[in-house]
C-alpha cells in the first residue's frame, strides 16, 4: 500500500511516498481502509521531531483520519465491516501514523461516524479541533452562571472551532481576527470583534471595567500577559496551547493577588480516556450543531509532502485534509 513516511524526524521535504507492506490488524485492532486524513501544526511538530515522542521507524505520518472497516483482528466486538468510523489519536506515542491508504487502529481509539453525517471529511477536518477545545475548556465552562470568554486567533481552525462551543454553552464571546475575518467570526457567534493587531487588544476585550474576561485564549499563541492579566476576572484563568517558542513575562503580583491561574496545555498530553470522551462528545455536538470550518484545500496522498509544508509555513487559512482513497 502507499503510505507518506519519514525514516527520520526533520523537515517536511523529508516526506516520502513509498510503498509499505498491508499491515494485519492484532489482537484489539481493526484495519481501516482510509479515506481523509487532517494535517494539523501539532503534526508537523512530531514530523519535526519539535515534540519529542516515540516513533517508529520508517513512520507514517498523520493523526487524525476517516474511513472505512476493511477486516477485524481477533476480539474485536460491536464493529462490522463496512463501518464508516473515525480516530484522532494516532501517529505518536509509538503508534503509526495514518496518511496511508490503510491503517491498523486499536478498536478502543475508533468512534462511528454519525449516520447523519453526509460529509465524514469533517470530522477528519474538525476532530483535532474540537478535541483540543473540550479538552481546553469544558471543565472552566460548566457552570451555572454564564461565562465571558476571550479567543484569540478566532478565525484559526482551533479559534473557529472553540468560538462555536462556547457559544454552545450560552457564554460572552470577545474574539480577535483579522479585519477581512470578521464576518466569518460573526457568523460563528462572536458577540465582540476586534483587531488582533490593536496595541489595547487587552484593554478593549474589558468592555465593561466592572465584567472582566473569565478565560483567556489566543490559540494564535500571541501572549502578553503583561497586558492580559489586569483584563482578567478575579478568579480568571490564561490558557496557554500555542506558540513554542514565544516568551512573556508574569507579573507574579498580579496574578495570585487576584487568584489568577495560569495552565499550559497541551492536546498530545491527553490519556486514551480523554481523547475517547472528546471524541464522543465531538459525535454529539455534530448531532445537534453544524460544525463550520474553512477548507484551505483538500491534497492527494502523494502531495502530503506539500500539505505539512503549507501548513508548517502559516500559509494555509484553513484546514488542510489529505484525500487517502477515491
Amino acid at each position: 500500500m502507499k503510505a507518506a513516511v519519514i525514516d527520520e524526524p526533520g523537515s517536511g521535504t523529508q516526506v516520502s511516498i513509498r510503498e509499505i507492506p498491508l499491515p494485519l490488524p492484532g489482537a484489539g485492532e481493526v484495519l481501516l481502509k482510509c479515506e481523509f486524513a487532517a494535517v494539523n501544526h501539532v503534526d508537523t511538530f512530531i514530523r519535526a521531531g519539535a515534540y519529542r515522542t516515540a516513533l517508529p521507524r520508517p513512520f507514517v505520518i498523520g493523526r487524525d483520519v476517516v474511513g472505512t472497516v476493511e477486516a477485524l483482528g481477533p476480539q474485536v466486538r460491536g464493529v462490522v465491516p463496512g463501518q464508516r468510523m473515525w480516530t484522532n489519536s494516532m501517529g505518536y506515542d509509538g503508534r503509526q501514523g495514518v496518511i496511508s491508504e490503510f491503517a491498523c487502529i486499536p478498536v478502543n481509539r475508533l468512534l462511528p461516524v454519525p449516520e447523519q453525517l453526509d460529509e465524514p471529511q469533517v470530522l477528519a477536518a474538525t476532530a483535532h479541533s474540537f478535541t483540543t477545545t473540550w479538552l481546553a475548556l469544558s471543565a472552566l465552562l460548566n457552570t451555572d452562571s454564564p461565562r465571558k470568554v476571550f479567543i484569540g486567533g478566532a478565525a484559526g481552525n482551533v479559534g473557529s472551532v472553540a468560538v462555536q462551543f462556547a457559544h454552545a454553552t450560552g457564554a460572552y464571546i470577545v474574539a480577535s481576527a483579522s479585519a477581512a475575518d470578521r464576518n466569518w467570526v460573526q457568523s460563528l457567534g462572536a458577540d465582540l470583534i476586534l483587531d488582533y493587531k490593536d496595541p489595547m487588544l487587552a484593554a478593549k476585550a474589558v468592555h465593561n471595567p466592572q465584567q472582566g474576561i473569565d478565560i483567556w485564549w489566543d490559540t494564535s499563541g500571541h501572549q502578553d500577559l503583561t497586558q492580559v492579566i489586569p483584563a482578567l476576572s478575579i478568579g480568571g484563568t490564561v490558557l496557554l496551547s500555542a506558540g513554542i517558542s514565544s516568551s512573556s513575562d508574569l507579573p507574579v503580583g498580579a496574578v495570585y493577588t487576584r487568584n489568577i491561574s495560569v495552565k499550559g496545555f497541551a492536546v498530545s498530553n491527553a490519556t486514551a480516556q480523554q481523547l475517547h470522551a472528546a471524541a464522543l462528545r465531538l459525535n454529539d455536538f455534530l448531532g445537534r450543531h453544524p460544525l463550520k470550518y474553512h477548507s484551505a484545500g483538500i491534497f492527494p496522498l502523494d502531495q502530503a509532502a506539500r500539505a505539512h509544508q503549507l501548513v508548517e509555513s502559516g500559509q494555509a487559512h484553513g484546514k488542510v485534509l489529505v484525500r487517502l482513497s477515491d
